[in-house]
This record gives C-alpha cells, sequence and structure tokens, in this order.
C-alpha cells in the first residue's frame, strides 16, 4: 500500500455530525459514520472533557467510516474543541487503497 496524504474533516456535537467535507481525491464510497466511536479521541473530548490533542493519534477506520471493508485501514485522528460544545476532527487517510 502507498501512503498518500488526503483527508476528512469533519464538526460534530454530542448529538450528531454538523458537517464535513472531504479532499476531492476521497471516493463517496468513504463516508463518516453516523455514530461517534467510543475509542475516538473526539468522543473523549465531547464526553468525558479531556484535554485537545498535542498530536494526532493513529486509530482503525472503522472508528469513522461507514465503510464495509474500514477495518482493513489505518488513520490518523487529530481534534479539537470549538465553541458551542463542537468539536472539529481531521482525518488523515494514510493508504490510497481507501479511495477506491
Amino acid at each position: 500500500m502507498q501512503a498518500i496524504g488526503q483527508y476528512f474533516s469533519i464538526i460534530r456535537d454530542e448529538q450528531k455530525k454538523k458537517w464535513f467535507r472531504t479532499s476531492q481525491a476521497v471516493s463517496k464510497r468513504c463516508l463518516p459514520s453516523t455514530e461517534l466511536a467510543a475509542d475516538s479521541y473526539a468522543f473523549d473530548m465531547l464526553f468525558e472533557k479531556v484535554n485537545e490533542q498535542a498530536d494526532p493519534s493513529k486509530l482503525g477506520a472503522e472508528a469513522w467510516l461507514d465503510r464495509y471493508d474500514a477495518d482493513r485501514f489505518g488513520m490518523s485522528e487529530h481534534s479539537f474543541r470549538l465553541p458551542a460544545k463542537k468539536v472539529v476532527t481531521l482525518l488523515f487517510i494514510e493508504y490510497a487503497d481507501m479511495l477506491t
């Protein structure tokens, strides 16, 4: 697998995803999940009130993506707190195979 630098950006609050965008190369089959995974740092920021991340953290793509084979891929997550109890997350896709 070839490493690449494509991304998602997602804004959500405690109830739902509010907004998302992807870089143009990301396949329409790669959609963010409607549910926020408990193993994501964004979940911890919204519900456990932890501090913002200093650096991105790696996790399985199945934590964020609604895609049948997401468990085959890894990605990096970097979340930041916004006003009004929202979090913005940048998800960095690491492998070109996720774009198809």
